[in-house]
């Protein structure tokens, strides 16, 4: 639960959560018409099916080994 986390954990899930919301808004400004707006919901679907397993390991990882970029 939220109320478990430290401020590290919830910081890390902000940030992550801030990134994919960019994203998601950058992928929706792009959809204008209805074949342009399908293909541009395609690939927002396909990038959040790839992004959310690196945020599930982003979460768990500590905020020095994010930075050395090693596990």
């Amino acid at each position: 639960s939220m109320g478990s986390m430290s401020w590290e954990e919830i910081a890390r899930g902000l940030v992550a959560l801030g990134g994919s919301i960019a994203i998601v808004a950058i992928g929706v400004n792009t959809m204008k018409g209805a074949i342009p707006g399908a293909a541009a919901l395609l690939i927002v679907a396909g990038a959040l099916a790839i992004f959310v397993p690196m945020l599930m390991l982003l979460g768990s990882m500590s905020l020095s080994e994010i930075c050395k970029g090693k596990r």
